[in-house]
């Protein structure tokens, strides 16, 4: 639903002769290499599972004018558990 909105926006603001401009994050790459950063500094390994759960258990959602999404589970499941021993 959220995707139909903010498609249908942008259909909107070009018609209007407006331009849009939408930036999207994968944040799992990040958190793999901040992770990896960590990791090299010496960061011992209980400090790193907690950055690796604390980056983890997230939630986000999208607010437009009066609309909200629901809430999407993040993760940062994967890569980054290779480098907590």
């Amino acid at each position: 639903m959220a995707l139909l909105k903010v498609v249908d926006s942008w259909k909107m603001a070009i018609d209007k002769g407006l331009k849009s401009v939408s930036v999207f994050l994968d944040l799992r790459k990040a958190f793999d290499v901040l992770l990896t950063k960590l990791q090299s500094y010496g960061v011992k390994e209980s400090e790193l599972r907690w950055f690796n759960s604390y980056l983890s258990e997230r939630s986000q959602c999208v607010v437009s004018k009066d609309a909200i999404s629901a809430l999407l589970r993040l993760s940062c499941e994967g890569e980054s558990e290779r480098y907590i021993y």
